[in-house]
């Protein structure tokens, strides 16, 4: 057996696709439900940058998906673009909606994340790139 196959399989990587995905969709509603409230409180100017990183977010979770895959790649990027959209509405009530679509995403991704974990693990999914991140700070 190929000693470094064997360490792949029982060595845990810092992080794996899923968890970075998951961490996406957790900060991009985060950053949406703030600018909501901001600007519930006719705050704009923090609304703005929350929004401006939520957007970020959303753009690098559709730069992830191949549209060449299949429908439901197609259908995700339509979802994403629908995100998109709600928020440069800079309306609450859009970015409450843009917040739910994000959710019912991350609840999808969630329920099939030991799949994903394992898949990645025995090498059906490739290993995270650790050099291809984007950066939103707070």
């Amino acid at each position: 057996m190929n000693a470094y196959r064997t360490y792949q399989q029982n060595s845990t990587p810092a992080c794996n696709r899923i968890d970075l995905l998951l961490a996406l969709f957790d900060g991009a509603i985060e950053r949406l439900e703030s600018a909501a409230d901001e600007l519930r409180r006719t705050n704009p100017y923090p609304a703005l940058s929350l929004m401006a990183k939520a957007q970020l977010i959303v753009a690098e979770l559709a730069s992830g998906v191949n549209p060449e895959a299949g429908e439901i790649s197609v259908n995700l990027l339509r979802l994403y673009e629908f995100v998109s959209y709600c928020i440069s509405t800079r309306q609450p009530d859009q970015l409450d909606a843009s917040v739910r679509v994000l959710r019912t995403l991350k609840q999808g991704f969630d329920a099939i994340r030991d799949e994903a974990v394992e898949l990645e693990r025995n090498g059906a999914i490739p290993a995270v790139d650790v050099n291809h991140f984007v950066h939103v700070t707070a």
